[in-house]
């Protein structure tokens, strides 16, 4: 069984940065079933593989979804 590492960010009233609130680890299973299908209906992107400097890349989670069913079948 494969698990994910899955952040979540809100951000903050009193200033404009961004804030981790939270922090767990999901079978990938139901993050992709749970998780990216609701981000999907709310038209959300994916953060993935981000560095110390929160940059790296953002894609669709339909896509996301699509390149980890597939990887999970091979």
């Amino acid at each position: 069984m494969y698990y994910i590492y899955v952040f979540q960010w809100i951000s903050s009233v009193s200033c404009t940065n961004n804030l981790l609130i939270c922090s767990s680890i999901i079978p990938l299973k139901e993050f992709m079933n749970n998780w990216l299908y609701g981000m999907n209906k709310e038209r959300l992107l994916v953060g993935v593989n981000w560095n110390v400097k929160l940059m790296g890349l953002e894609v669709a989670s339909y896509e996301l979804f699509k390149e980890l069913e597939e990887r999970s079948e091979n």
